[in-house]
């Protein structure tokens, strides 16, 4: 197994350096002073000083530090030199940060889109290599190890200034704006700093009038320039070369991905960067010294984590490895207990798509016979006993007609009560979703308690044998909005009772020209069970942020109250309550968990509180010898593969080689699941396979995601809410009462 960290050998285990009582005003001497032969870094109330070249200077007091007792001290170290070393090594190519160190390539093959561009557009346009070192510890046992941790993304950029755009006639009104300023006594060091500023309101000559978080500002043209997104890199290049040259080069960046689809040439590359790093000397004069090895591995155990067995019914014997052959064999894990067994869907589409709805539909119901996927049916897949399908009508493809056809259904005298509805979307839907005839008729339909299921009207014509791989998880998500549960995982034989909670929230600004006070929070709560059965889903109400803690920890009070008096906790049960989170909001989170435990003392309650972060700069490759080139995710690792970085730490690949389908999906990334040092439940192998376990559980498909489903459903719900967010027809109460314990956003 190899990864992109590679081992730094420190030789000094012993070092002395000079110490300063820190004050900010005695640091920015110090560093106006000295910078050019000395480094000055913050430890606690001390100011320690390292001396990198030329004459020492005189003052503080030196102290004695040994490696293995100063672990922050030897990291500090390390970046400081790593930075001067590079600056010395590569004199004409400025970093654009200090840490993580980063640098734009200048290889003209390192630019993607070089070659596609006009000659007069190039180094104007790129989408150029960034390259991105920084140094982390990782626990080896009672030990710690050092390494370079090698990144390689790719990132947009305009080099011409707003100033230069205004030239050119490109209308900067609208445009997302960065502001760029040199960093003072950083010129020739670091490159000016640049952070997002807003958008532009409107130009007055030379200037711009920005809309910022902190209100409007006026800033001259000249210090602005594009903000990298791919809505404006999209607005300026058709503003260019047209719309139809401009959508080949977006294709073409869409489908190599990070930077290619090959996980082994991601490899190589970095390893070429690390073989350069191995060949230097890094020493101070102070005498401090290390080296980097060009051996990426991470030095550490993995953790025996298994494929979990999918259960299809209560009683014994029913398991199978693989989902979609359990449900053909079993049927869906609650088919005894489902309702209702003979639904009323209701179908919305334009009258000009009735045919082709009413093709897909039947289909639907008895399947498709000619297909290995999708042979049943959902009527039988499921052990309905019918389905019964209700049409309504729209007139074109506008919202009122939609919500008209649907009023028009709904209050007719027969089928009056729909169990879920099939609405026609579209891969072109206007951007609104107050234009958006899909989500005004969602809202609609929900707010009569209806959750409902989008289908594309182009995909009603597929023939039968691509129509078959949009039907079979067509089906699985209605079952489960209908409040069915298609599988669980094994029920844990654990004393403790256990629940699953993730954790997310919505930030909302209440209008475009809004101050940063302005902000409002929603938070978002999904529960489970141990064996993964989804129990309730809660959002909290719009507050401001200063009241989101409070808000927070009433809304999932209220839901454990519940879930102890539905499954008759007793006074005194074991009670392990694990939080899954994206990432601490101030630690706002944790602090809620520790107030919400004291609030049920008649309870022995543990809780973990885990992050589970997607965007980390750890990589994993598999180069074992059973690697076959020629397949699809070559050097890719198996999902489930891991790596442990601490006792609280873990690598986890939740997407591995066998779920790659297409070449142009790129690799897959490991998630970094962690374990917050408040919680009082530290098990790292029991959180560990509980994650990936839960991956195997969104029922938006057969296979398994990337996020295990108390994160994915916190998400999906916080995207659906933003976009019915503001629609007249919607009432977020619903998503409280009626839907509270149904899979509506899926």
């Amino acid at each position: 197994m190899l990864t992109n960290f590679y081992p730094i050998e420190v030789y000094t285990p012993e070092f002395d350096l000079r110490s300063f009582e820190y004050s900010e005003d005695i640091l920015r001497s110090l560093r106006d002073t000295h910078n050019a032969t000395h480094s000055f870094f913050r430890i606690g109330n001390q100011i320690l000083c390292s001396w990198m070249k030329g004459d020492d200077i005189d003052g503080g007091q030196v102290q004695h530090f040994k490696e293995h007792e100063s672990p922050d001290i030897v990291a500090a170290l390390i970046r400081h030199l790593f930075f001067r070393s590079f600056i010395r090594n590569v004199p004409d190519l400025t970093p654009l940060d200090f840490y993580p160190l980063r640098v734009i390539s200048r290889k003209p093959e390192h630019d993607a889109i070089r070659d596609m561009l006009p000659e007069e557009l190039k180094d104007v346009v790129s989408f150029k290599r960034l390259n991105e070192i920084q140094t982390r510890r990782i626990e080896v046992g009672d030990d710690y190890k050092f390494g370079l941790l090698i990144n390689i993304r790719r990132r947009w950029q305009v080099s011409r200034n707003l100033a230069s755009l205004q030239q050119e006639g490109y209308n900067l009104e609208g445009c997302a704006v960065v502001h760029s300023e040199p960093l003072p006594g950083l010129e020739k060091i670091l490159a000016p700093s640049e952070y997002a500023l807003g958008r532009v309101l409107a130009v007055d000559q030379s200037q711009a009038v920005v809309v910022t978080t902190e209100g409007r500002k006026t800033i001259p043209l000249e210090e602005l320039f594009l903000r990298r997104s791919r809505r404006e890199i999209k607005d300026y290049l058709e503003f260019r070369i047209g719309q139809a040259h401009t959508e080949r080069i977006l294709s073409k960046v869409y489908e190599m991905g990070a930077l290619a689809a090959d996980a082994k040439e991601f490899h190589d590359e970095i390893q070429t960067l690390a073989n350069y790093f191995s060949s230097w000397d890094f020493r101070t004069e102070g005498g401090f010294a290390f080296s980097v090895t060009d051996n990426a591995c991470i030095p550490s155990k993995s953790l025996r984590v298994q494929t979990p067995e999918f259960i299809f019914d209560i009683g014994p014997g029913a398991a199978s490895a693989r989902v979609l052959s359990g449900l053909i064999k079993y049927g869906p894990y609650d088919s005894n207990r489902f309702t209702p067994k003979n639904p009323h869907i209701l179908v919305v589409c334009r009258k000009s798509y009735r045919a082709g709805f009413s093709r897909a539909m039947g289909s639907l119901r008895v399947g498709i016979p000619s297909s290995r996927f999708f042979k049943q049916g959902m009527k039988d897949l499921y052990r309905l006993h019918d389905m019964v399908f209700t049409f309504a009508e729209a007139d074109d493809r506008s919202a009122d007609s939609f919500i008209k056809s649907i009023h028009n259904a709904i209050s007719s005298g027969q089928n009056r009560d729909f169990h879920l509805a099939v609405v026609e979307g579209s891969d072109d839907e206007p951007e609104s979703p107050s234009e958006n005839p899909y989500y005004r008729a969602k809202a609609t339909l929900m707010g009569a308690g209806v959750p409902v299921q989008s289908l594309q009207a182009q995909r009603t014509r597929l023939p039968d044998r691509d129509l078959a791989y949009i039907l079979g998880p067509l089906s699985l998500q209605m079952y489960a909005k209908m409040g069915g549960t298609p599988w669980v995982l094994p029920s844990s034989q654990d004393v403790d009772r256990e629940i699953v909670v993730g954790i997310s929230n919505i930030i909302q600004r209440e209008s475009e020209y809004a101050g940063g006070s302005q902000f409002r929070v929603v938070g978002l709560t999904t529960f489970f069970s141990s064996d993964g059965t989804f129990l309730m889903a809660n959002h909290c109400q719009e507050v401001p942020y200063n009241e989101y803690f409070n808000e927070l920890l009433s809304g999932l009070e209220n839901s454990i109250t519940n879930l102890s008096q539905d499954y008759a906790w007793r006074e005194q049960d074991s009670v392990r309550i694990v939080f899954h989170i994206f990432k601490p909001i101030r630690e706002t989170e944790a602090e809620v968990v520790k107030v919400l435990i004291k609030r049920f003392p008649q309870f022995d309650i543990r809780f973990a509180f885990v992050t589970i972060a997607t965007k980390h700069p750890f990589l994993l490759f598999d180069n074992s010898q059973q690697q076959n080139r020629r397949g699809k995710g070559y050097y890719v690792p198996h999902r489930g593969t891991n790596q442990v970085l601490s006792e609280t730490e873990c690598l986890l690949q939740t997407l591995g080689k066998g779920e790659i389908r297409q070449d142009r999906h790129g690799f897959s990334h490991p998630a970094l699941v962690r374990i917050h040092p408040a919680s009082t439940f530290l098990d790292l192998h029991h959180i560990t396979q509980q994650v990936l376990n839960f991956t195997h559980l969104s029922w938006r498909s057969f296979g398994p995601t990337h996020l295990p489903a108390t994160l994915l459903y916190a998400e999906l719900i916080a995207r659906m809410l933003s976009r019915l967010r503001g629609l007249p027809e919607w009432n977020p109460q619903v998503v409280n009462t009626i839907l509270k314990r149904k899979k509506w956003f899926l």
